[in-house]
């Protein structure tokens, strides 16, 4: 259901980048699409608490809109957290593709996010292709569970990890029809996501 969930937000934001392009006229406004892969930490205490590690991968898809100097990012994002707790069910099969075999399915423990960031950008270098970003935004989980994926009557459990206000800083390079950058995140609310850095590709902006 979360890969699932991922898709259907992922065309939405593929179909509204391919609305607004048809409104925006002149080269003021301007929207990429584009995805992340970052390293979390969490903070320790939090996480011994709900028994995962005190780090996660994060593979993120992000819709930017460009105005004059002013950043807007809309971000989807997937937790992967390393489980300390995962356990194991008999399941039996009910799709299409198998004939009720039984069989042993071992639980995953993701998080799904949704992030709001505002900004100014800088464009420096030979033609401006060197972008500059610092941003302020806000994240919230949407679902932070272990659970037996594709599984609709199996056991889960709720991982209490919560979002909260962010600054972000970035830097990106122009190519011809796309662009490399690298961003770190540091958290300022809450008690359980503390910061994440990684590299981002995106449609050039």
């Amino acid at each position: 259901m979360k890969i699932k969930a991922i898709a259907i937000v992922a065309l939405g934001l593929f179909s509204a980048n391919s609305m607004a392009k048809s409104h925006v006229s002149g080269p003021d406004g301007q929207w990429t699409f584009g995805g992340s892969i970052t390293k979390f930490s969490l903070d320790s205490d939090a996480a011994y608490e709900e028994g995962i590690s005190n780090s996660a991968w994060m593979l993120g898809l992000d819709a930017n809109y460009v105005q004059s100097d002013w950043l807007t990012t809309i971000s989807l994002d997937m937790l992967s957290y390393s489980d300390n707790n995962d356990f194991d069910q008999q399941v039996v099969g009910d799709g299409w593709s198998n004939s009720g075999e039984n069989s042993t399915q071992s639980s995953e423990a993701i998080g799904i996010m949704t992030s709001f960031a505002f900004g100014k950008m800088w464009r420096m270098g030979q033609d401006n292709k060197l972008i500059l970003s610092a941003q302020g935004g806000f994240s919230a989980m949407v679902s932070s569970e272990r659970s037996i994926a594709n599984c609709d009557n199996c056991y889960s459990e709720d991982i209490d990890i919560d979002g909260g206000a962010f600054v972000r800083a970035g830097i990106i390079n122009n190519f011809d029809h796309f662009a490399v950058g690298f961003r770190v995140t540091q958290y300022l609310s809450g008690d359980d996501l503390k910061n994440n850095a990684g590299v981002t590709i995106s449609m050039a902006f």
